[in-house]
């Protein structure tokens, strides 16, 4: 009966082992989005070194190539960009604002499989401009696209579902 219940009880500590050590897709993805919130969200950084951390962490996140497709967004940012494109974009938003924010909705994973997902959400954006301007966006229903690169889930695409 030992043997039985000590077999059981390294089962069960295997299979927790094996949930915590190799999360599932849809957590890892969930942890993508509060890390980009939280990348974009932070103060606003007055030494170089810090604001260049900030971009290549920001590259990281996203696939070769990024498709924003909302009429809310800047000209210059809507359509295909490359990584370095919206890298720079991001350097230049660092520069004129004195405080950014994303934050996200509870996430509607559509679907998840072979190494693409798309999930819905709602995402609100605030920039405060070194001009005394804010610009406050809310994207009600905004359509995420990610896709799974050697492990590591980038962003692909931002569409504003109407």
């Amino acid at each position: 009966m030992k043997k039985f219940v000590f077999a059981v009880l390294s089962l069960f500590i295997v299979v927790l082992l094996c949930f915590w050590l190799f999360p599932n897709d849809k957590k890892l993805i969930e942890e993508k989005l509060i890390s980009l919130s939280e990348l974009i969200s932070k103060p606003k950084e007055q030494e170089v070194l810090g604001k260049a951390l900030r971009v290549k962490a920001f590259k990281k996140m996203l696939a070769q190539e990024v498709l924003i497709d909302s009429l809310k967004v800047p000209n210059g940012i809507r359509g295909k960009k490359t990584r370095d494109e919206l890298a720079q974009w991001l350097l230049t938003a660092i520069e004129y604002s004195t405080t950014m924010s994303l934050s996200f909705g509870e996430p509607h994973i559509q679907t998840i499989e072979a190494g693409h997902a798309v999930l819905e959400l709602k995402a609100e954006t605030r920039v405060d401009m070194l001009t005394g301007d804010n610009q406050n966006e809310t994207f009600e229903r905004l359509l995420i696209e990610m896709v799974k690169i050697e492990g590591h889930w980038l962003f692909k695409g931002f569409k504003e579902l109407q």
